[in-house]
C-alpha cells in the first residue's frame, strides 16, 4: 500500500514525532510504500526514517502523487486536509495521542474514516466526549522501535534513579515539581531529560535532580534507571517497559494539575513485544486500513 503520514513537527524528538518515526519505518519494514508529510526543516528525524527507505516531504513541497490512506495527527493539519481538499480522493485515519491537549484534539468530518487512540483514557474521551462510535475507534498503542532501544543492555544502579524523558512545560510542572521535592526528601536521583520550554526548571535542579537536553540515544538513559516517570501512560512509561522499569504514573488534567500518581509495574517482555513492538503495531494498522479499504 501507498501511506501517507502527516503530522505538525517531524524534527524534534517529542512523543508524536518519534510515534510516527516508529511507525512510519515499522509500516516500511513489513512491505509498505510510506512517505511522510510535516514541518521538517532544521530537524534530521528525516534523516533516521530515510534509512528504513521512508519518503518525506516538507509541508512546501507535497508530493504529486495519489495515496491509499493517510494517517494524520493534530486537528490543525486535519482540518487543513479537510478544508483545502488536499488529496482530495483520499481517506483519513485520525490519531489521537491526548486527551489533556487540545491539538491532539479530533476533527469530526465524513473524510475522516476512523480514529485510533493509543491508550485506553483516549478512546474513552473519544467516546464520551465527541460521541464517536465504538466501532470507528481501535485502541491501538503506541509503536517503540525495539531494535534501536535495546541496543544497550541494562545496567545495575547503585541507588534509585528515576528518568522523566519529556517536554519541559506546563503540563508537567507540577509533576516535575513533585518528583523533584521526593527526590530530595527520599535521596534517589531523578534525571529530567528534554527540552526546556519552561521558566521552573532551575528552580528544581539539586544534588538529586539533573536536568539533560534531549538526547537521540535515550537508551543510555533507561539502562542507568531503576523507575522511569511521566504523564498519562505517556511513550516514557512503555519504553521502560522493555527495560523492566516500573513507573510512577501521574495523571493530570489540562492545566497540568496532578489528579492522581500510582506506581505502575511493567507486563512481561513478550507482552510489551506484542503490544508495543513497532512491527506488531504496525501490522495491526495495516490490518486496519485494509479492513477500512475493503467495506
Amino acid at each position: 500500500m501507498k501511506i501517507l503520514l502527516t503530522c505538525l513537527n517531524f524534527k524534534g524528538l517529542t512523543g508524536s514525532e518519534l510515534y510516527f518515526l516508529d511507525l512510519a519505518c515499522g509500516l516500511q519494514k513489513i512491505g509498505n510504500d510510506v512517505s511522510i508529510l510535516s514541518q521538517m526543516k532544521d530537524g534530521f528525524l528525516h534523516e533516521k526514517a530515510s534509512k528504513y527507505g521512508v519518503k518525506c516531504y516538507d509541508f512546501s513541497q507535497a508530493p504529486n502523487e495519489k495515496f491509499d490512506i493517510i494517517l494524520a495527527s493534530h486537528r490543525p493539519v486535519i482540518k487543513s486536509f479537510v478544508e483545502d481538499n488536499l488529496y482530495a480522493d483520499t481517506p483519513i485515519i485520525s490519531i489521537n495521542h491526548s486527551e489533556v491537549i487540545q491539538l491532539e484534539f479530533p476533527l469530526i468530518d465524513l473524510r475522516i474514516v476512523h480514529y485510533i487512540a493509543i491508550r485506553e483514557s483516549i478512546k474513552s474521551f473519544l467516546k464520551d466526549k465527541y460521541f464517536i462510535d465504538d466501532e470507528m475507534i481501535s485502541l491501538i498503542h503506541n509503536p517503540i522501535n525495539t531494535d534501536k532501544l535495546l541496543s544497550k543492555k541494562g545496567l545495575k544502579p547503585k541507588r534509585k534513579y528515576v528518568l522523566f524523558p519529556a517536554t519541559i512545560d506546563y503540563l508537567r510542572k507540577e509533576t516535575i515539581i513533585d518528583l523533584s521535592k521526593k527526590a530530595n526528601e527520599e535521596n534517589f536521583d531523578l534525571v529530567i531529560v528534554g527540552e526546556n520550554k519552561s521558566d521552573y526548571i532551575e528552580s528544581v535542579l539539586s544534588e538529586n535532580v539533573t536536568w539533560h537536553t534531549p538526547s537521540w540515544e535515550i537508551q543510555n538513559f533507561y539502562r542507568n534507571a531503576t523507575h522511569t516517570s511521566g504523564i498519562q501512560m505517556g511513550r516514557t512509561e512503555i519504553e521502560g517497559y522493555f527495560f523492566g522499569l516500573p513507573c510512577y504514573r501521574y495523571n493530570v488534567n489540562r492545566d497540568g494539575e496532578i489528579i492522581s500518581n500510582s506506581l505502575i509495574e511493567p507486563p512481561d517482555f513478550d507482552t510489551c513485544m506484542e503490544t508495543y513492538g513497532y512491527i506488531s503495531v504496525a501490522k495491526k494498522i495495516e490490518n486496519l486500513i485494509n479492513k477500512i479499504l475493503t467495506k
